[in-house]
């Protein structure tokens, strides 16, 4: 596999990285008026669409890791440990004061 290859299968997970740093930094008490439908989501589908975002985190780390020739154990195990701390990495800087 080329390296223009490996690169841009590294840069999807990385968007979408940025995009959920993005939604996750919308304030849920208001905002502008073209994203009312995210903050206007009855919080248990919020809560429900991480499932959807994650798992397609951890597929785009999967697949960046398939690429990279590392076994099927360090595949997935690298995927999970990224998708997993990015979002507890989340969780604590909105809680932050």
């Amino acid at each position: 596999m080329g390296r223009l290859e490996t690169v841009s299968k590294l840069i999807w997970p990385i968007l979408l990285m940025a995009l959920i740093f993005v939604e996750s930094s919308i304030p849920m008490d208001g905002g502008p008026d073209n994203i009312a439908f995210l903050t206007n989501l009855d919080p248990r589908i919020q809560n429900l669409l991480h499932i959807p975002l994650y798992g397609t985190l951890t597929f785009l780390w999967l697949r960046f890791f398939c690429a990279s020739g590392k076994s099927i154990k360090q595949v997935i195990f690298y995927s999970l440990i990224l998708a997993i701390c990015y979002g507890m990495q989340l969780i604590f800087s909105e809680n932050a004061p």
